[in-house]
């Protein structure tokens, strides 16, 4: 359910994208790849949820779309970098651009399959791509570089300690989230855990016992037990035996459930 609710996150971002990118776009060319790189991971992820819905090849499912993730996003700066001219253009230009919005969405977005290792994945794959887009920018010679934030940001250069910055919050946030995935992932399953027991529980007890016996701590489990005034009903099913030879397993069953109940 976590990776399903994370595909239509992506699918909704993908989509939301597209749309913008007809308003903001600087270039027809932009317009096209992004459009194609888009409708392509949607049409992928869509093939994925109807696998999904048949709950097979759950975790390869979740990887695949975490190495989509990782793709689109280093891919996309090269597509915007093409757009406004390519090679005639400085490749400073790539580590300049908007990027950030789209990993941290996506991070979130992966977070919510309440599963510690596809943030994590993720936020891996993202520091080593963007490294990579950073290493091949400033393998140009005409890149350019200040420690100044305001000409880096009103003019052509990159503050590049500052995009390594960038990459070392991705890599703690992706940490972090995968820690609270996993905080939330194990608070779930003991809480499922307790509330089969608790069921067990209800099949041999009456209400007020099992109540007591989900809240107690540990002392109420020591050796020796607890002395207390009871009253005990010893019921039996006359001729059960017969019975449920005669019904059959699944309606001794329910006939055994309509009795507990009464």
């Amino acid at each position: 359910q976590g990776i399903t609710i994370s595909l239509y996150g992506k699918i909704f971002v993908a989509s939301l994208s597209t749309i913008l990118t007809f308003f903001i776009a600087n270039s027809l060319n932009e317009i096209v790849w992004v459009t194609i790189l888009n409708v392509t991971s949607i049409l992928v992820l869509y093939i994925l949820l109807k696998i999904l819905r048949k709950q097979k090849f759950v975790m390869p499912i979740g990887i695949l779309c975490v190495l989509i993730d990782i793709a689109i996003i280093t891919i996309l700066p090269f597509i915007w970098y093409n757009s406004v001219g390519g090679d005639t253009v400085p490749r400073t230009y790539l580590v300049k651009t908007y990027t950030h919005t789209f990993i941290y969405a996506i991070l979130l977005m992966n977070a919510f399959t309440i599963q510690p290792i596809y943030p994590l994945l993720y936020a891996l794959g993202v520091v080593i791509g963007q490294g990579f887009i950073l290493f091949y920018a400033q393998a140009d010679p005409r890149f350019q570089s200040t420690e100044s934030f305001k000409e880096a940001l009103l003019g052509n250069s990159a503050h590049v300690n500052s995009y390594i910055l960038g990459m070392a919050i991705v890599g703690i946030l992706g940490f972090f989230l995968a820690y609270l995935t996993y905080l939330v992932r194990t608070t779930l399953f003991s809480a499922v855990a307790n509330e089969l027991k608790s069921s067990q529980l209800s099949r041999y007890f009456s209400p007020n016992v099992v109540d007591e016996i989900s809240s107690a701590d540990e002392s109420f489990f020591t050796p020796g037990g607890k002395e207390q005034n009871v009253a005990v009903l010893f019921c039996d099913i006359e001729g059960f035996t017969q019975l449920s030879e005669s019904i059959g397993p699944e309606e001794t069953i329910k006939t055994l459930s309509e009795y507990h109940t009464l």
